[in-house]
């Protein structure tokens, strides 16, 4: 018995600084959907410690004793300027808009700098999935000077209104493709805004809709799509589920099939697809088979493959993919300077001339 006291001794004594080395691991390494991931092991790692540190009496301790009280300040120096790093360079308001049956209730995050800033529609992945899920991107959007609108998706959060099916199917994906249109249009229409340099960051779900929003809005001067495939919802269900039998399952609950394509078609407008090349749940390879289709047909858009990002960049190189979005948003957002559009006030379903 006396094996197990010393076993449990010696995790309670290191658990503490285990905790503290996970959370900065996850804070290096998932880039920004999940930022609060690491609160959880941060302040459990700085409790543990502290109790560790009271109970760690014995003099031949003295190194352990150490050891855990400067955990125990570097955890708190840490979580503390998380808080500060999150809040810094933006505030935030609270907004609300209406669209086919539904109201929808977001957050706006406005650079604290003077003038009117590029604006940026945040489009979340997952049903059920609120937006505070996303708010890390949001966040850094904000903080590099872009005027962000982040809303919960019908039927999820604070908005009203139900999705069509808890699936992606494509009478439901069109009408979430109307929300986000409609959402452009509240965000193009703020004075915070430069009407010319509007667009649609989208998350896998939010990423695969987003061509489709920017082709009801008509206004949208960008599409960047993270990790959201280019390929058909039926192509998407064969790859994930490896057999052509979901197909007919599909079929059989008169399921119709989405595609993209019709509306990267349509557009002429900037798009950047940023994919992880560890995605186990997109298909990478045909998503850039269509694009690469698309380019030779002189559309502009381009593509990324992260090394050893994961679906959703939940696990990635947090620096480069986040580098890789903000210089190519701040070429196209900058070139739509020199091409600035008419605004008029329009209702917010039909979208907004600017």
């Amino acid at each position: 018995m006396r094996w197990i006291w010393s076993t449990l001794k010696f995790a309670g004594r290191w658990l503490g600084p285990v905790l503290l080395v996970l959370a900065a691991l996850i804070f290096l390494l998932l880039p920004m959907p999940f930022q609060d991931l690491e609160r959880l092991p941060l302040l459990a790692g700085i409790v543990i410690s502290a109790i560790a540190w009271v109970f760690t009496r014995a003099p031949r301790r003295r190194t352990a004793r150490r050891v855990l009280a400067l955990g125990v300040l570097l955890g708190l120096a840490f979580y503390g300027w998380r808080i500060w790093d999150e809040k810094r360079g933006y505030h935030e308001e609270i907004v609300s808009f209406d669209n086919r049956g539904a109201h929808l209730v977001g957050t706006l995050f406005l650079p604290d700098r003077p003038g009117r800033s590029p604006g940026v529609v945040m489009l979340g992945g997952s049903p059920g999935i609120s937006r505070n899920a996303y708010r890390g991107y949001a966040a850094h959007f904000a903080q590099t000077g872009y005027v962000v609108l982040l809303y919960d998706k019908r039927g999820v959060g604070a908005s009203s209104g139900k999705r069509q099916s808890l699936m992606g199917v494509a009478k439901d994906l069109d009408l979430l493709a109307d929300d986000a249109s409609a959402a452009l249009t509240l965000l193009a229409a703020r004075p915070e805004v430069r009407s010319e340099a509007v667009g649609f960051v989208g998350v896998s779900e939010g990423g695969f809709i987003a061509p489709r929003a920017a082709v009801l809005n008509g206004h949208a001067r960008f599409v960047v799509s993270i990790t959201g495939p280019t390929m058909t919802l039926y192509e998407i269900a064969r790859f994930q589920s490896g057999s052509d039998k979901i197909i007919t399952e599909f079929r059989s609950a008169h399921i119709a099939d989405f595609d993209p394509m019709p509306s990267l078609r349509d557009l002429d407008i900037p798009g950047l697809w940023v994919m992880g090349e560890k995605d186990t749940l997109e298909p990478n390879a045909g998503s850039i088979r269509n694009l690469e289709s698309l380019i030779g047909q002189g559309k502009p858009y381009e593509y990324r493959v992260i090394p050893g990002a994961w679906h959703g960049m939940l696990v990635g190189p947090k620096r480069l993919i986040l580098d890789t979005i903000d210089q190519w948003l701040a070429q196209v957002t900058t070139a739509s300077a020199s091409q600035p559009l008419r605004r008029e006030q329009t209702s917010p379903t039909k979208g907004v001339a600017l």
